[in-house]
Parts: structure tokens; sequence; C-alpha cells
């Protein structure tokens, strides 16, 4: 099944990749089958940006591909920037019961920079139980106060999300269980942003970019745990919401951090903004082997 983009010709950019939908009570396909809606080749035009695949079904079986990459940009001029088409999506809701979906998003941006992004920008709330970032794939939210729920995110650790102000994200969290969260993706959280972690977070994320940059709010977490080798960055205007016993949620002042367990990995960085008043309450604090901290 394709419904792909054209090449363009010339100075003209590619096309963008179509949409592929199926609905069904049962699905199944072999392992050679494949679902396209990519985007368009370019000489010196911008490659097309990727479509949209949607599957809606109660019981599958898709054992092939699906793919909604954006097309590439080779230019003929080596001073001109190759301009990549931005990845599409492909979208999965398996009806497991009556009563109970499972929502998946994935995205894979060919391995374009983050700064070839996917907005999700139609609504003001999405939900995902998983969503799935290959090759440099890059989220954020549209403008304005928006909230995105995801239960669980995985991939490679090439990807980013960025959290604008306005936004909320929460990540694993389900109210009224402890929860534990290991986030393979880089994250930004932007000031008058807020990100609602599980109560024991592991910053994955890779080690050739920060793993978190870390401006704005930063909810309920617990334990928080920086693998190593990863960087993080912590602004002036970071800040912690915390749990009480009673479960409501302060916001502590900027560079006001309570932990039950603050961990840095061997060979992690660590970097606080000057000036940055710190003042931190932790249960236990253990940095490992070569750890850079920078105040």
């Amino acid at each position: 099944f394709t419904s792909n983009g054209g090449t363009g010709n010339g100075t003209s950019g590619g096309g963008s990749g179509g949409s592929i939908y199926v609905e069904s009570d049962s699905f199944f396909t072999s392992f050679d089958a494949v679902f396209q809606v990519n985007g368009g080749a370019a000489i010196r035009g911008g490659g097309g940006s990727g479509g949209h695949i949607s599957t809606n079904i109660d019981d599958e079986r898709i054992l092939g591909t699906m793919s909604a990459l954006g097309g590439r940009s080779v230019s003929l001029n080596t001073n001109q920037d190759r301009r990549h088409g931005g990845a599409g999506t492909v979208y999965k809701n398996e009806i497991i019961t009556p009563v109970k979906n499972w929502t998946q998003l994935f995205l894979d941006n060919d391995n374009a920079p983050w700064t070839v992004d996917y907005s999700l920008d139609a609504l003001s709330s999405y939900q995902f139980d998983e969503v799935n970032m290959i090759n440099n794939a890059s989220l954020r939210l549209g403008a304005g106060p928006r909230l995105l729920e995801i239960g669980t995110v995985s991939g490679d650790r090439s990807g980013f999300i960025r959290l604008y102000a306005n936004h909320t994200m929460q990540l694993q969290v389900i109210p009224g269980e402890v929860t534990t969260t290991r986030i393979p993706v880089n994250l930004r959280v932007d000031q008058y942003s807020e990100l609602w972690l599980a109560d024991t977070a592991y910053i994955v994320g890779s080690f050739n970019a920060p793993a978190l940059d870390w401006l704005g709010v930063i909810k309920s977490v617990q334990n928080l745990i920086v693998n190593p080798t990863r960087t993080v960055n912590i602004f002036s205007t970071a800040q912690l919401k915390y749990r009480q016993n009673d479960g409501s949620f302060v916001l502590g002042t900027p560079g006001e951090f309570l932990f039950g367990l603050l961990e840095f990995g061997a060979m992690s960085t660590i970097v606080f903004e000057v000036p940055l008043g710190l003042t931190m309450n932790i249960a236990t604090f253990d940095i490992k082997f070569g750890v850079r901290i920078s105040a």
C-alpha cells in the first residue's frame, strides 16, 4: 500500500506523502507487507513532508513495515543547506477490549536534525499509550496551552521532545500508583512549561546532546537518576513541584529541590546556571565516579 509524494524536478520541491487508513475487525499481513506514505525527494527544492498512516483494528497482526518519512533534498550547491522534509506519522489504535484501546504514535525523522520537527497542533490535548521515536525524531506541541499525556516513550535514544511555555506533559503518571519510567529521549522543559514525571525517573537521552535542559517545572518526581555519561543543564528558572503527604502539590522556588534519591551516573555532567541560589534537601545523594558538577 503506497501513497508516496512525487520527486521534485529542477528547483521544485518534493511532493508530500498521502494517507492510508485501515479499519477492520481483523487484519493480518506477511513479513514483506509494505505501507508507505513517504515524502518525495528533491534536487534544489525542499523534500516533501511525510504523510500519515492510521489503523483502527480489533485483532492486528501487521508484520511488515510502515513508513512516513520526509523526503530528502540533495542540493547541487554545496553552500546551500539541505532541506529535509518533515516526518509524517504512523498511528495505531488497537482495540484490546470493548472498553480498552492501546494507542501508539510512531515518529521516524530519517536522521534529519531536530530542527525538522513534528508539531501536534490540531487539538488542545493528546493522549497516547506509547510514543516511539527513532532516527532523530523531534516532537513539540503547537502554540498556546496544550496537554500531552504519554504512557511510555520508546525508541533509539536519538529523539527530542521540547515543551514550550504553557505546555504540560505527563509521562507514565498513573494517579494513586507508584510508577517508574526510563526516558529514552532528550528533553527540554522551557520556562512556564510543566513536565509531570513518574515517582522514579531515569534520565536516559543520548550522550552527544543534553539529556535534559531544565528551565521550567518538573512535577511529582521523588527519585531522579541521571544515566552515566549524560549531560543535564539546570537553569536559574528551574522549579520542582513536589507532592506532600496529603497528596497535594507545592511549587518550590527556583533552585529549591527536594528528592528522596538524587543520583548522578558515572561520567555524567551536571551544569547549574550561574547565578542560581541552590537549596537541596535529599535523603540519599549518590554521585558516581567521574561526575563533573559546575555552578
